[in-house]
């Protein structure tokens, strides 16, 4: 996802929602609370650049998490975490002693980092503008069914990380009754270089890539507050 339109919706969404606000002069449904907690928990879209996505395949399906502080009705600050497998190899090994073992390796990306978010609220519809500074850690791990990890084979064990730095906007409505609110999240992150691990079918084994970790991501989820804000008085 170009880095341009997620820049572009970073600054419209929350003066879209302030100019609504001041259209339909709808009093807010939150009023000042400070330092509450929030999480959030959803699935998520993995949307690889041209070069990461040419070693890793097109798009791969994850999960997302985030736990922050809700400073302010319209500032967050958090961590937030993504976890998206991106290849898989089973395979039947013969030990040398005569048992059989079925061996499965799998590469996945994680993002680890911190956020900060920012955008009005109009009634049950919060529209905001994120940053997101942390890490894009590949990880090619081999498991042995009935052995250890220490078994593998070195080959196929591979862990690295890269900087990574991102912007993006999201929206989510509140249900009235409930402290839960559906978010819907868009984000663009530029990763640095990092190596890891492909199986390469023509090769019959796994090959080390190094690209760079840049991807957009699409998240829908769930996000809980843990408080409720106290009715306006009338």
């Amino acid at each position: 996802m170009p880095l341009t339109v997620l820049a572009a919706l970073l600054l419209a969404a929350p003066a879209l929602a302030q100019s609504a606000s001041d259209t339909l002069d709808a009093p807010p449904r939150f009023v000042g609370r400070a330092n509450v907690i929030v999480a959030g928990l959803g699935g998520s879209l993995l949307l690889p650049e041209a070069g990461f996505g040419r070693e890793i395949g097109g798009r791969h399906g994850g999960g997302r998490a985030f736990f922050g502080a809700q400073a302010t009705p319209r500032l967050a600050f958090g961590l937030d975490v993504a976890s998206y497998r991106v290849s898989a190899h089973e395979e039947t090994v013969t030990l040398p002693s005569g048992p059989q073992l079925e061996v499965e390796t799998s590469t996945d990306v994680a993002r680890i980092g911190v956020f900060g978010r920012y955008g009005p609220r109009v009634g049950p519809i919060h529209a905001y503008g994120e940053a997101l500074v942390g890490i894009t850690v590949v990880m090619t791990q081999t498991a042995l069914a009935g052995r250890s990890e220490a078994d593998a084979p070195a080959e196929t064990q591979r862990t690295d990380a890269a900087p990574s730095a991102g912007l993006g906007a999201g929206a989510e409505y509140e249900f009235r009754e409930l402290p839960v609110a559906v978010h819907v999240r868009a984000q663009y992150v530029r990763g640095g270089t990092a190596r890891f691990l492909i199986f390469d079918p023509e090769a019959g084994a796994f090959t080390e890539r190094t690209s760079g970790t840049s991807a957009g991501s699409l998240t829908v989820g769930l996000t809980y507050n843990f408080f409720r804000a106290r009715p306006l008085d009338p």
